[in-house]
């Protein structure tokens, strides 16, 4: 079949079927035919808000989902060893314990966090670094506004990690991903 025959209809795939349509067209290999599909495409004029505003703002979301997806199984580690820790070391526990387990179940709880929480350290001190040089703001400023669960569980788990040095290459490779977070999009300032 004659591909010529069909690109004059390629103006009328409405956004969903073009879009799909490039993409297994350039996945298949045909560079040529998923331009066609592109330069097809209906162009529209519109009004933008100030990329100086849309493009940190942008920039500070992905920052702070990213920090949140990071963080989220170091938080939720910690809080699931804090509730087997109130359980097991409170009241409760040592009613439930013989007198000589609840220490060596004390040391195996505090064990059990120890690596989040060094981890949670080191991805804390890298947000707050990042935070501070490339949007000028502290970490707590934007979590409070785009994932305030998140804030108040952070605030939460400071108990564990607020004594804690972090792991250097730890907090490193933490900081090189959130500063990609950061750069995702088109130039923004301080890249």
């Amino acid at each position: 079949m004659n591909r010529n025959s069909l690109r004059p209809m390629y103006s009328n795939l409405s956004g969903p079927e073009r879009f799909r349509l490039a993409l297994q067209v350039g996945a298949s290999g045909d560079d040529r035919e998923c331009m066609a599909l592109l330069q097809a495409c209906p162009r529209f004029e519109g009004v933008a808000m100030d990329p100086s505003f849309t493009v940190p703002a942008m920039a500070s979301h992905r920052l702070a989902l990213a920090f949140a997806r990071a963080a989220g199984p170091y938080l939720g580690w910690l809080g699931a060893v804090g509730a087997l820790e109130d359980v097991l070391t409170g009241e409760q526990g040592r009613a439930l314990l013989p007198g000589e387990a609840w220490f060596p179940v004390t040391m195996v709880l505090d064990r059990a966090a120890e690596a989040a929480a060094r981890d949670l350290r080191g991805l804390s001190d890298a947000f707050e670094e990042v935070c501070r040089r490339r949007a000028g703001l502290s970490p707590e400023v934007l979590l409070g506004f785009w994932v305030p669960e998140v804030a108040a569980a952070l605030q939460t788990a400071e108990g564990w990690i607020q004594d804690l040095d972090a792991d250097p290459d730890g907090r490193e490779r933490f900081r090189a991903g959130l500063d990609l977070a950061w750069t995702l999009s088109a130039q923004s300032e301080g890249d």
